[in-house]
């Protein structure tokens, strides 16, 4: 059964998709009313609808947008507010210095090519630009190659450990799939699950108690942001039996609330560090054309994964 849309109602939901800057059709039905009072109005869905207006403006076809922050309860916005307080407050008495911060990043070795995204929200008006980065690292072998990997930095140690987990690969990578984590079902993993999380956290403990720079009977505070593997990980924290006891690691726990990466800062700001010092390796200096030409001549051999995973870990340490 078809649906006709005049065109003028097109014409208007084009305009909030370019105004709002939403990622993804999905976005914009979840998140504007009026796209989704249309898909309602004219008995559609958002994908039929998103076809027709790519006919009258296909760039919507190329384009990433920017999402829009989510809109938080006031309860979330409480917790917020609670949580800054505190860390204010461990801030005046030195305490921050004892966290000890955790996360994850993904890194697609080959970046996206010929991508289009319009100006961001508050601008005169929105302008198209591309969004492409020449380099030699273009070519189909390394399509589907990434690292994922784990870091800790701290205020008293700098970035101080940074792990290779599950998720790295790539089919022409040489990266065996996973056959060491599995998930709580039972199922290799493709993430890094609960295990390796806490295999993370022992090598982070290993490294600051062993460390000169670390005060002895100073215990840490271990900060991971709150997203359900990370609870899952840190599950049986205080638990006489658990995990962490059988471990010997010390500490107590402090979690930001939920959908804060911004109160998460200090790893994510060593993250965009390394993620943008990683990124100039590949792009100005991992593989010149000359070692291109090389390569496609079969005159050299293919870089490996461990090659690449040095090169972030250069990245992390040195910036």
């Amino acid at each position: 059964k078809k649906h006709p849309v005049a065109a003028y109602i097109l014409d208007a939901c084009i305009a909030e998709v370019v105004g709002g800057h939403f990622r993804s059709k999905a976005d914009a039905y979840s998140l504007n009313e009026f796209v989704h009072w249309v898909c309602e109005v004219h008995e559609c869905s958002i994908i039929y609808l998103w076809n027709l207006m790519k006919q009258r403006e296909p760039r919507l076809g190329q384009c990433v947008r920017i999402q829009p922050r989510m809109a938080l309860s006031d309860e979330q916005k409480a917790d917020r507010v609670a949580y800054s307080r505190y860390m204010l407050k461990q801030s005046q008495q030195g305490r921050l210095l004892d966290y000890i911060w955790i996360d994850q990043k993904k890194t697609w070795i080959r970046p996206a090519v010929g991508q289009k995204f319009w100006g961001l929200k508050g601008a005169q008006k929105p302008e198209e630009f591309t969004g492409v980065i020449e380099s030699d690292l273009l070519t189909p072998e390394f399509k589907d190659w990434r690292t994922y990997v784990y870091v800790a930095v701290s205020a008293r140690l700098g970035p101080f450990l940074i792990c290779m987990c599950t998720g790295t690969g790539g089919k022409a990578s040489g990266v065996q799939d996973n056959t060491t984590w599995k998930t709580m079902r039972g199922t290799w993993a493709k993430t890094p699950p609960t295990g390796e999380i806490r295999a993370v956290i022992k090598e982070a403990w290993r490294e600051i108690s062993t460390h000169p720079d670390w005060p002895k009977g100073v215990e840490p505070v271990w900060s991971l942001d709150n997203v359900s593997v990370h609870n899952s990980a840190l599950k049986g924290w205080d638990d006489p039996n658990g995990w962490r006891i059988r471990a010997g690691i010390q500490g107590t726990v402090m979690q930001p609330p939920s959908y804060s990466p911004d109160l998460h800062h200090v790893v994510e700001h060593a993250i965009a560090n390394m993620t943008t010092g990683f990124k100039d390796m590949l792009f100005y200096g991992a593989m010149d054309p000359t070692a291109q030409v090389a390569l496609h001549a079969g005159q050299v051999r293919m870089p490996t994964m461990d090659e690449f995973f040095d090169m972030q870990c250069e990245a992390f340490f040195t910036s």
